[in-house]
């Protein structure tokens, strides 16, 4: 499949691939070592959520799935993950009770009080 962009140009699906491998990898990574760190902790993950603007990439999206989803463990995307960030930060802005629990302040909090709908 080519990507065409607004002037025409057609670019390999390889080529585009590999402009975003070396991050997509880094990301891959991370989450590997974030759920190492959880197993070492004793803290069981069930869940993680893909969430952000690279959430939408089908690519990025098997990668993860065939990488870390397994039984107990279920990988899930929103229908707009780019606006779950934008949303959960303007829930904080606008009420910063609404989360209750934060682990360090590069990730996010747990325990929202309004339930996810997905």
């Amino acid at each position: 499949m080519n990507q065409k962009g607004a002037s025409g140009v057609e670019l390999p699906e390889t080529l585009m691939k590999s402009f975003f491998q070396p991050l997509f990898e880094k990301i891959e990574a991370k989450v590997a070592e974030l759920l190492q760190d959880a197993v070492g902790t004793g803290s069981p993950v069930n869940f993680i959520f893909m969430v952000g603007g690279f959430s939408e990439s089908p690519y990025l999206k098997a990668n993860i799935k065939g990488k870390f989803e397994q039984e107990g463990l279920t990988i899930l995307v929103p229908k707009r993950p780019q606006v779950s960030v934008i949303r959960g930060a303007c829930m904080f802005g606008l009420n910063p009770r609404s989360i209750t629990s934060r682990i360090s302040k590069k990730t996010y909090g747990i325990n929202t009080l309004t339930t996810f709908d997905l």
